[in-house]
C-alpha cells in the first residue's frame, strides 16, 4: 500500500476511534437517565443554571454579572435549537464530559505523545470530568476551556497563543473564582521555563496568562455595566458568605473534603502519576508538573487556611488523568504483551467509579418541591410584581433542601418573574442550626414583602406529580451542544492551522469558548438572547467569523510559503555549493 494511502487510512481510523470514544462519554449519562426514567439535570446546583439562563434571556447578563458565561451560552443554545432551558442544562453536563475528554486528547497529541496514549487520555480525562459535570457546570466549563487552552499553548505559534488567551478569558467569564488557579499554573510553568533557559516559552506562557485574565476582566466589566446584579443565595455556601457566617463555612469545607475526595478514584490516579512523572519532558512536562505543584499547594492551603473548598481543587486537577494516560503508555512500553489488559482493567475500573458517582449524584428534579412549584405556577402567573409563595410544612427541612426548593421554584417561573419570587415555609421542627438560620432569613424577607402589600399564594399540601423530564430531550440537547459548538469552533481551529483529527479534538471546546464570548458581545449590544433570531444569529456569526478567519489565515500561509523566482530549494553550507542532501529551506 502506498505510504500516503496508509497514512490516510491510519488517520481515518484515529478519527473514528476518537469520535466513538467521545460519543460514548457524552451518551452514558443519557443511558443512565433512560434506565432511571429520569431526564432531569444532575447535581444540586443545576436548577440555578436553569433560572440563570431564563433570567439572562429576559433582562440581560447584568443580572448574573458575577458569572455570566454559562447562563449566556445556555440561553443561546436553548433558543437556537428550540429546547427548554432544563433540557439544555442537562445536555450541557453530558456534552462537557466529551468536550473535556477531547481537550485532554488534544493536549497529549500536541505534546508529542503517541496516538494510543492520546486516545487513552481522551477517555480518562472525560471520565475525570464527571466529577465536575455532575452539577458544577461553570467549573466544568472552565476546566474544559483551560485544558484546551493548554493544547493551543503547546502549538508554539502566534495563532495558538491568541486562541489560548481567548479560551482562558472565556473560561474566566464562566467561573471567575477559578481564574487565579489557572493563572497560578501558568505562572509556575513560566518559572520552570525560565529555569530551563527557554526564554521565549516563558514569555509566551506568561503573556497568555495575563492576556486571558484581561479578557475575563473586560467580559465581566461589560456584563456588570448593563444593570443591577441579582445576587441571592443559590447554595448554602453562598448563604453563609452573605450572612457572614464564615467560621461555619470553613468548617463545612473541612467536613466535605474526605467524603468528596474518596469518590475521585485517587487510588488509580496517583500510582499512574508516579509512573509518568520521571518520563515528563518538554513543554508538556513543564505544564503538567506546574499543574501538579499548584494542586498540591492549593489543597494544602485549602485545608490549613480554609479559604476555599479543597476538594474542588482536586476535582479540577485534570493533570491527574493526563499524567495517568502517560503512565499507562510507559507501562505499555515496558510490558507490551500485558499493555492491553492493563489498560482495559484500569480504564474500566475508573469508568465504573465515575458512573457510580454519577448515579449517586443529587437529582433536584426528583424533589417534592418540583411538584409544588408546578402546581403553584398558574397562581404566580396571575399576579404581578413580588409574590410570596408558601410551601407545605416539612419538619425535617434542611438548609440545603430549602435553598434547593427556592431554586426549583425560580426555575419553574418565566425568566421575567424569577426576581419576584419569595419563599415562605413553616419553621423546621427538627432543623439544625443551618436550617434555622436559613428559615429566619427567608421568613424575614417574606414578612417584609407581605407588609408592603405583596400577594401570597399557597402551594397545595399534596400536589399532583409534575410531568417527568424525558431522557430523549437530554439526548437532543447533548447533540445540540456538540453540533452548535463544533460549527462555531471549526473555522477558528482551521485558522490556527488545525485540520483532520486535531480539528475534531479542538472544535467543540473552541466553539464553546467562542459562543461564550459571542453571547457576551451580543448582550452588551443590547440584544436579548431569549430571541431565537438573536440566538441563531450568535451561532451563525461566530461560525462565519471563524470561516473568514480560516480563509484569511490560509491566504497568509500561502503567501509566506511562496519562494522568490530563482530561489534554491536547498540550504547552502557557508563557503560551498548547495548540497543535494541538505535540509530544505523553512
Amino acid at each position: 500500500m502506498p505510504l500516503a494511502s496508509s497514512r490516510r487510512l491510519e488517520g481515518a481510523r484515529g478519527a473514528a476511534a476518537t469520535m466513538i470514544a467521545a460519543a460514548g462519554l457524552a451518551s452514558f449519562p443519557v443511558v443512565i437517565a433512560s434506565v432511571r426514567h429520569d431526564g432531569g439535570p444532575i447535581g444540586a446546583d443545576t436548577p440555578v443554571y436553569v433560572w440563570w439562563a431564563r433570567l439572562v434571556g429576559a433582562v440581560g447578563s447584568s443580572a448574573v454579572g458575577f458569572r455570566p458565561g454559562v447562563p449566556d451560552v445556555t440561553e443561546v443554545v436553548a433558543r437556537a435549537f428550540g429546547l427548554s432551558e432544563t433540557a439544555t442544562v442537562a445536555g450541557l453536563g453530558c456534552a462537557l464530559i466529551a468536550m473535556v475528554g477531547l481537550a485532554g486528547s488534544a493536549v497529549l497529541r500536541g505534546g508529542g505523545e503517541r496516538r494510543e496514549v492520546s486516545l487513552i487520555g481522551l477517555v480518562l480525562t472525560g471520565v475525570f470530568g464527571t466529577y465536575l459535570a455532575a452539577g458544577h457546570l461553570s467549573n466544568a466549563v472552565f476546566a474544559a476551556l483551560f485544558v484546551l487552552a493548554l493544547a493551543f499553548v503547546l502549538d508554539g505559534r502566534r495563532a495558538g497563543s491568541i486562541a489560548a488567551a481567548l479560551l482562558l478569558g472565556a473560561a474566566g467569564i464562566a467561573h471567575p473564582e477559578f481564574l487565579w488557579l489557572a493563572v497560578a499554573i501558568l505562572a509556575v510553568a513560566t518559572a520552570l521555563a525560565v529555569l530551563s533557559r527557554r526564554r521565549r516559552e516563558a514569555v509566551s506562557t506568561a503573556t497568555i496568562g495575563l492576556a486571558g485574565a484581561a479578557v475575563t476582566g473586560l467580559g465581566l466589566l461589560a456584563a456588570t455595566a448593563g444593570g443591577a446584579t441579582f445576587d441571592v443565595p443559590t447554595s448554602l455556601d453562598v448563604f453563609l458568605i452573605q450572612t457572614h457566617q464564615l467560621d461555619r463555612l470553613h468548617q463545612l469545607f473541612l467536613e466535605r473534603f474526605v467524603p468528596k475526595v474518596t469518590g475521585y478514584a485517587l487510588w488509580a490516579w496517583i500510582p499512574l502519576v508516579a509512573i509518568a512523572l520521571p518520563r515528563l519532558r518538554g513543554r508538556l512536562g513543564r505544564l503538567l508538573v506546574a499543574w501538579s505543584v499548584v494542586t498540591v499547594l492549593g489543597v494544602t492551603a485549602g485545608i490549613i487556611g480554609r479559604w476555599f473548598p479543597p476538594h474542588r481543587i482536586v476535582a479540577f486537577a485534570f493533570c491527574l488523568p493526563l499524567l495517568a494516560a502517560i503512565g499507562l503508555g510507559v507501562i505499555g512500553e515496558r510490558l507490551p504483551r500485558l499493555a492491553t489488559p492493563i489498560v482495559v482493567v484500569v480504564v474500566g475500573a475508573v469508568a465504573v467509579s465515575a458512573i457510580w458517582l454519577w448515579i449517586r449524584a443529587p437529582r433536584p428534579y426528583t424533589d417534592p418541591a418540583v411538584s409544588a412549584a408546578a402546581a403553584v405556577l398558574p397562581a404566580v402567573d396571575a399576579t404581578s410584581g413580588t409574590v410570596v409563595v408558601d410551601l407545605p410544612a416539612d419538619g425535617d427541612a434542611t438548609a440545603v433542601g430549602v435553598i434547593r426548593s427556592l431554586n426549583v421554584l425560580r426555575a419553574t417561573v418565566p425568566g421575567d418573574r424569577v426576581r419576584d419570587v419569595v419563599l415562605r415555609y413553616p419553621p423546621p421542627v427538627e432543623g439544625d442550626a443551618d436550617a434555622m438560620s436559613v428559615w429566619r432569613a427567608t421568613e424575614d424577607a417574606a414578612v417584609r414583602e407581605l407588609a408592603s402589600g405583596s400577594p401570597e399564594v399557597t402551594a397545595p399540601t399534596a400536589p399532583a406529580p409534575a410531568p417527568p423530564i424525558s431522557p430523549a430531550a437530554d439526548l437532543l440537547a447533548t447533540i445540540g451542544w456538540l453540533v452548535a459548538c463544533a460549527i462555531a469552533g471549526a473555522g477558528w481551529c482551521r485558522a490556527s492551522g488545525h485540520v483532520g483529527l486535531p480539528l475534531i479534538e479542538r472544535a467543540t471546546g473552541t466553539g464553546l469558548g467562542a459562543l461564550i464570548l459571542g453571547g457576551a458581545i451580543a448582550d452588551r449590544l443590547g440584544l436579548r438572547l431569549s430571541s431565537r433570531p438573536v440566538a441563531v444569529g450568535v451561532v451563525a456569526a461566530v461560525a462565519v467569523a471563524g470561516c473568514l478567519a480560516a480563509i484569511a489565515s490560509s491566504r497568509v500561509r500561502s503567501k509566506t510559503t511562496k519562494r522568490p523566482t530563482g530561489a534554491t530549494t536547498t540550504a547552502a553550507t557557508r563557503g560551498s555549493l548547495p548540497s543535494s542532501i541538505a535540509p530544505s529551506l523553512p
